[in-house]
């Protein structure tokens, strides 16, 4: 029989094997527990082994359509494009374009109109045409007499008409413009 005699910590022996078993008992059960949950998370490991399977297969077919279709050189080449934005442009120059997005959008809006485009289009041609004329047979200015002959021709009134009616429109300012 275990002696009743006490220690130094003010227990006896046998308060002491009682509390060393109770303690024993306590993690025993805990153990038993987390096997119990360690069995549990083994089982839904099992379980969702096959999804997580299907979801990378999904995952890498996705990404290798989206690869073929040409999402991350357009992705690379966006993020040249922001490098550009972010090294050519100062936080202040950026600030102003925002305040200003709205008519940048709607200017962009109204150049993409099939009329606009055409003009533009048809003014680009006539450039390079007039460039690549000069370039082959380079003379000098005409006369002043040789400009009023050409005013004879109904596509040069035309074009003249339309030129002065953007030179006008010019002259009235941008406020003038947004308000009519």
């Amino acid at each position: 029989m275990p002696s009743t005699e006490t220690t130094t910590t003010g227990l006896s022996l046998e308060d002491k094997i009682d509390l060393l078993t109770e303690q024993v008992a306590a993690l025993t059960a805990r153990a038993e527990r987390n096997d119990v949950n360690t069995e549990w998370l083994r089982d839904l490991a099992r379980d969702l082994r096959p999804v997580g399977y299907g979801a990378t297969d999904l995952a890498t077919r996705s990404l290798a359509i989206y690869d073929d279709k040409g999402y991350f050189e357009f992705a690379k080449a966006v993020g040249g494009v922001l490098d550009q934005v972010v090294t050519g442009f100062t936080p202040e120059e950026i600030d102003q374009l925002g305040q200003n997005i709205v008519l940048i959008l709607r200017t962009v809006k109204e150049m993409t109109q099939p009329e606009v485009m055409g003009l533009l289009q048809q003014t680009a041609t006539a450039v390079q045409e007039t460039e690549h004329e000069i370039a082959e047979h380079p003379a000098k200015p005409p006369s002043l007499f040789a400009i009023a002959k050409q005013l004879r021709d109904p596509e040069v009134r035309v074009g003249l008409d339309r030129a002065l009616g953007l030179l006008r429109s010019l002259a009235a300012g941008p406020t003038a413009r947004a308000t009519s």
